[in-house]
C-alpha cells in the first residue's frame, strides 16, 4: 500500500509541476484493478515484474512515442492559434483602414456575381445602402448613365478577363439627381495557380477635381473663341 502510495503521490507531483514525462509503474505487487487507475491518471503504463518485465522496453518505447505525438500535437494547435490570432488581428487592421477612408474599395467574385465587400464610402458616393448592393451585386451599374455604362461593362468585362486595365472615368447620378466624377482602378486577384478568383479596386470621387478642370477647358474654349473671333490684334497686359 505503501509503494502504491508513493507512486500516486510521484504522479501527482509530475502533474502539479506541470512535467509531461512519461511514468511506467513496475511492481510486484499491483494489482490489475490499481494498475488500470493509475493509467487512468495519468501514468504511461504498468510492468508486473513477473512474468512481464521483458515488456518494459516495448512499454518504453511506447510511451516516448506517445509523448512526441502529444508535443506535435501541442504544437500544432499552439500554431494553428497564432495564426488564428494573427489572421483575426489582421481582418481588424484591414476594416479599421477600409471603414475610414473616402475612396470607395470593394472585393467581387471572379463573375461579378456576389459582392464580397465593400466599405461605407458607397454609400457616400453611390448615394444607395451596401445592403443593396449585397443583395443585388449588378445595382452599382444603375445610377451610371448609359453612355457611361457601357464603357464601363466593357472595362470589368476586361479585368474578368484577367487585363491589367487600368483606370476608368465615369459618372454617377445619385438618388437627389447629384451628379458625381469618379476614378476607379480594379485589378483581377490570382489564385497560386494563376486563376482570376476575384476582383478588387478602388473608386474615388474626383468631382471637385473634375469641375475644376472642366472650368479650365470651357474658360480656355472661350478665349479661343474671341480670339478668332477678333478683327484686331489681341493686347494682354497685367496691371
Amino acid at each position: 500500500v505503501a509503494a502504491l502510495a508513493a507512486r500516486w503521490d510521484a504522479l501527482r507531483e509530475l502533474r502539479r509541476l506541470g512535467f509531461d514525462i512519461p511514468l511506467i509503474l513496475v511492481s510486484g505487487t499491483l494489482g490489475d484493478e490499481s494498475a488500470v487507475e493509475c493509467v487512468k491518471a495519468g501514468a504511461a503504463d504498468y510492468v508486473l515484474k513477473e512474468g512481464n518485465l521483458a515488456r518494459l522496453p516495448v512499454a518504453a518505447r511506447r510511451a516516448v512515442e506517445e509523448k512526441h505525438a502529444r508535443d506535435e500535437s501541442r504544437r500544432a494547435q499552439q500554431l494553428i492559434g497564432q495564426a488564428q490570432r494573427e489572421a483575426r488581428e489582421q481582418e481588424e487592421r484591414f476594416l479599421q483602414l477600409a471603414e475610414n477612408i473616402d475612396e470607395v474599395f470593394f472585393i467581387l467574385d471572379q463573375q461579378h456575381e456576389k459582392v464580397l465587400y465593400i466599405n461605407p464610402a458607397y454609400e457616400k458616393i453611390w448615394g444607395r445602402s451596401c445592403q443593396s448592393l449585397y443583395d443585388n451585386p449588378q445595382s452599382f451599374l444603375d445610377p451610371v448613365p448609359a453612355d457611361d455604362r457601357k464603357r464601363l461593362q466593357e472595362y470589368m468585362d476586361r479585368v474578368q478577363r484577367g487585363e491589367q486595365a487600368g483606370t476608368l472615368e465615369y459618372r454617377i447620378i445619385q438618388p437627389n439627381g447629384n451628379v458625381r466624377w469618379v476614378l476607379a482602378h480594379a485589378v483581377p486577384i490570382r489564385d497560386e495557380l494563376g486563376h482570376v478568383v476575384r476582383i478588387g479596386g478602388v473608386v474615388l470621387d474626383i468631382t471637385e477635381s473634375r469641375g475644376a478642370q472642366m472650368a479650365l477647358e470651357e474658360s480656355a474654349e472661350r478665349f479661343q473663341k474671341l480670339a478668332q473671333a477678333s478683327f484686331h490684334a489681341m493686347h494682354i497686359a497685367q496691371d
